[in-house]
């Protein structure tokens, strides 16, 4: 039967189910394609695959595959933060802009 999670899916890749390999090995080339079209737009120089299903280090090999197939070397690696790296992320961002607003206020008025 079909998984019905995205975890349980990688569970059973793990565990060398042909079938869930080969969809975990399809899912890890779109998201090489994805990345390639990333990098020859922005050129980020590293990418961070991450979240429940990104950070899952079976896709690390496909996806490093098809990017270095499809475009120049770029560094891919998994999130270690997990599911909450989004919200620190962005949270880091909106305290630096807020510091930077301060401080930038303040320098002005001198």
């Amino acid at each position: 039967p079909r998984p019905r999670t995205a975890e349980r899916l990688l569970a059973l890749a793990g565990q060398g189910h042909a079938t869930a390999r080969a969809v975990v090995a399809s899912h890890a080339a779109d998201v090489g394609r994805l990345a390639a079209a990333v990098a020859a737009v922005l050129d980020p120089g590293l990418i961070v695959l991450g979240g429940g299903t990104g950070a899952d280090p079976q896709l690390l090999p496909g996806v490093r595959a098809e990017l270095a197939r499809l475009s120049w070397p770029t560094e891919v690696v998994s999130s270690v933060v997990g599911d909450t790296g989004t919200v620190a992320g962005a949270s880091r961002l909106a305290v630096a802009h807020g510091i930077q607003t301060v401080t930038g206020a303040v320098r002005a008025k001198h």
